[in-house]
């Protein structure tokens, strides 16, 4: 490589801009200088020491530009080629992209006056700065390809580091929102219907009646020590109140990106909490007075035949049959689509993930 040449720095995931920016001033500069860009086939060539070449070609650069996002400047190679032009005593120049700005560059990369990648204004300043250099007289710059391309570049990569806080987050909430899964198939099937394929299923796909929720007094299956032999509502309470706490560490993560949509349904799973509040304690009263009774087979019996077996019990609204019509069974229903909202957005982010990685 020639003496006086530019050095690109950057991450391997932000090749394609670096090639993109060595392409566009190779291009307009009609090729007076060479610009090395290690990730690029004609930088480095079969049999090359990579490590000797990126020395030889910092000490033989006559200016240097790092392509700075919130990723590149937390890996190490980039503060070490910035640092290694700093000594040199060249100029350094940062372009920002992807949410990055100039303001939130870190040391040292925050003492070089920069520019956003994005910014015609910023990029003919670049320019104008190569010409000085090598003096030269500035070309037009008339390439709205390439804006075009780090605009594309840049929203696919906030989609990505949504994606990724959301699979991240997906990680962390996956068992709690499957035991929630859980215990709305528990409270409405037999324990000989309940198949662990059903519950992994979308959970909208699965119907069930009120007349069905006399199954919440069976008792848990899971294995979990938590869980294990407690009845199917007590599951349920606890599950939703476990999940609230998940969601609330989350949300106080300022590592994971989440997207306000997705931000919406964890908030509105947090507010939905009260409605098992309301309902636990009576029903947890009413199993207890039944056990000691030895009613609970009515009340079962109560649920699974309503209204047809009791006409008269669409007049009882205030007594303790409301406590299953009106909290326990909208419960069931407005977690049953709050989970379905939740797996929708999940999926469709990670689709996203798996589409640039």
């Amino acid at each position: 490589m020639k003496e006086g040449s530019i050095f690109i720095s950057h991450i391997y995931e932000e090749k394609k801009l670096a090639i993109l920016v060595k392409e566009s001033l190779e291009k307009h500069f009609l090729n007076v200088f060479n610009v090395f860009v290690s990730s690029h086939p004609e930088s480095l060539q079969l049999g090359d020491s990579w490590l000797d070449t990126i020395k030889k070609s910092v000490m033989d650069c006559k200016l240097m530009i790092v392509i700075c996002s919130p990723a590149s400047v937390k890996r190490p190679w980039i503060n070490f080629e910035a640092g290694a032009g700093w000594i040199k005593e060249i100029p350094v120049i940062p372009l920002c992209h992807s949410g990055l700005t100039l303001d939130k560059l870190p040391v040292p990369l925050n003492s070089f006056q920069g520019g956003s990648l994005s910014s015609e204004e910023d990029y003919r300043k670049l320019f104008s700065r190569v010409a000085n250099l090598y003096e030269i007289d500035p070309p037009n710059i008339r390439d709205n390809d390439f804006f075009s391309i780090i605009n594309t570049f840049e929203s696919e990569a906030k989609l990505l580091a949504f994606s990724k806080g959301i699979g991240l987050m997906s990680g962390l909430l996956r068992r709690k929102i499957h035991t929630l899964k859980y215990c709305i198939h528990a409270s409405t099937s037999s324990p000989e219907k309940l198949e662990e394929s059903n519950v992994r299923r979308n959970i909208i796909e699965y119907n069930y009646t009120f007349n069905d929720i006399h199954n919440l007094f069976n008792c848990s299956d899971l294995k979990k020590h938590t869980y294990r032999q407690k009845r199917v509502y007590q599951v349920f309470y606890e599950s939703v109140n476990a999940l609230v706490e998940e969601i609330k560490f989350v949300l106080s993560y300022k590592d994971i990106r989440i997207l306000p949509s997705f931000r919406s349904i964890l908030h509105q799973i947090i507010n939905a909490s009260y409605m098992v509040d309301e309902w636990y304690e009576a029903i947890l009263d009413d199993h207890h007075s039944l056990e000691q009774k030895n009613t609970l087979e009515e009340r079962i019996e109560q649920i699974k035949n309503y209204p047809e077996k009791y006409p008269h019990a669409n007049g009882d609204r205030k007594g303790i049959i409301s406590l299953y019509i009106n909290y326990y069974y909208p419960s069931l229903n407005k977690f049953r689509s709050l989970i379905h909202r939740y797996e929708q957005e999940s999926d469709s982010f990670n689709s996203i993930r798996g589409k640039f990685e």
